[in-house]
């Protein structure tokens, strides 16, 4: 098969996201810091970029943190049976 007089012109669309990873690891070399990637972060998985242009992602067996009004907190351990088999 043979196309011609076709003619496509590929732009960029104004409504597609950006990098997530991109804008954390700028963020991270200007500011010195480790900056949070939370479109990334789980209740299991931490990533963060790092000052040096490196993505840390640290991976734990269960949760750690869980969904509390959109953020992510820290799972509450303190939990404790009462005598009559309750939890508090």
């Amino acid at each position: 098969m043979v196309l011609s007089g076709i003619s496509m012109v590929a732009t960029a669309d104004p409504e597609l996201p950006e990098d997530p990873v991109a804008e954390a690891l700028t963020e991270a070399a200007a500011s010195g810091e480790i900056v949070e990637i939370s479109e990334l972060t789980d209740e299991n998985s931490l990533s963060v970029a790092n000052p040096d242009g490196t993505v840390t992602v640290t991976l734990d067996r269960e949760a750690v943190r869980v969904r509390d009004g959109g953020e992510f907190v820290p799972v509450d351990t303190s939990l404790v049976v009462t005598p009559f088999d309750r939890w508090i």
